[in-house]
């Protein structure tokens, strides 16, 4: 996902894991950029993969943000405990109270309005900062 907005092309990168280690992302997306610009080879990322520690650089932390982290594993156990409220990004309303149970915790009916906030306020102030500080650009 992508596009161009204030004459300046940006891709959208999606990660999804369970934990990162420090600067994890920014190296990922570093080592994806150089290998597509050409300025390091394709072998690079399996070299990644080895068990051999590798000096890499890290993309500025301009332009990434946080979209939404996944509760799998806490909605699981909450789930089997009966106890805690599941956490959920993807339902389409709050659950109704089970039995003394907290309801789902859900953003759903929220979607539209998170949305717009993302491209209006937070893709809006990455395209003018960038505009300004040409960090990817120079």
């Amino acid at each position: 996902d992508g596009g161009e907005d204030a004459g300046l092309e940006w891709v959208c990168v999606t990660l999804t894991g369970q934990a990162f280690l420090l600067h994890q992302i920014r190296k990922m997306v570093a080592v994806a950029i150089m290998v597509s610009r050409g300025s390091a080879p394709a072998t690079l990322i399996e070299d990644a993969y080895q068990d051999v520690m590798l000096t890499l650089p890290m993309a500025p932390s301009e332009g990434l943000y946080l979209d939404k982290a996944s509760f799998a594993l806490y909605n699981q156990r909450a789930t089997q405990i009966g106890q805690a409220a599941s956490l959920d990004w993807e339902g389409e309303e709050e659950e109704e109270d089970k039995g003394g149970r907290a309801p789902s915790l859900s953003v759903g009916v929220l979607r539209e309005r998170i949305r717009r906030f993302l491209e209006e306020e937070i893709v809006g102030h990455i395209l003018r900062r960038e505009d300004k500080t040409l960090v990817f650009t120079k």
